[in-house]
């Protein structure tokens, strides 16, 4: 390009790029509204997942909430589709993320619990995510799907430790079906 044209479109000299400063705006009755969410609670909000997800990662840019104090997770209760806001919270001591969420927590207890009520602890993810109400596809690589799997996984864990036995995986159908056997 000519420099009389480059004249035309440019303006001043360059600089370096650390010199641009970058303002995030964030209504700050927004702000209140999610900070009033209290730790370990999540709240429905008319946003679209998509625009719940910018809107938190502006508060998280403009550092009004710290990383990860702040997700979006969504809720299908029948043909309806909740968008929520959950209030994840910072561990106190480090002040960053924990490393199981409340939610995360919650569902491998409801998983728990849900194995153990089952005749000898006989179950498949099919099952439990039906008794929690939770619509699976069956595929690894739907995140629900995965996060279920992960809970079951934990869940089992924690079965193990504080019964003394093991789970044996027998694979029928589509899903494989974890039975118990006393040590």
């Amino acid at each position: 390009m000519p420099r009389e044209q480059q004249d035309q479109i440019l303006v001043g000299k360059p600089i370096p790029a650390s010199q641009i400063v970058r303002i995030v705006y964030v209504n700050p009755e927004h702000v209140n509204a999610i900070k009033a969410i209290p730790e370990g609670f999540a709240q429905e909000t008319s946003m679209s997942r998509s625009k719940a997800t910018a809107f938190i990662g502006r508060m998280e840019r403009a550092k009004v909430v710290k990383r990860g104090e702040f997700k979006v997770r969504t809720n299908k209760v029948g043909n309806k589709e909740r968008v929520m806001i959950l209030h994840a919270g910072l561990d106190a001591q480090t002040g960053s993320m924990r490393n199981v969420s409340v939610e995360d927590a919650a569902l491998m207890e409801r998983s728990k619990k849900i194995i153990l009520t089952q005749p000898d602890f006989v179950h498949d993810i099919k099952t439990v995510a039906d008794a929690l109400g939770i619509a699976i596809d069956g595929h690894e690589k739907d995140a629900t799907y995965r996060h279920l799997f992960n809970a079951l996984d934990e869940a089992r864990a924690k079965i193990v430790e504080e019964k003394g036995g093991r789970f044996v995986i027998e694979k029928q159908g589509r899903y494989n079906v974890h039975k118990w056997e006393k040590s």
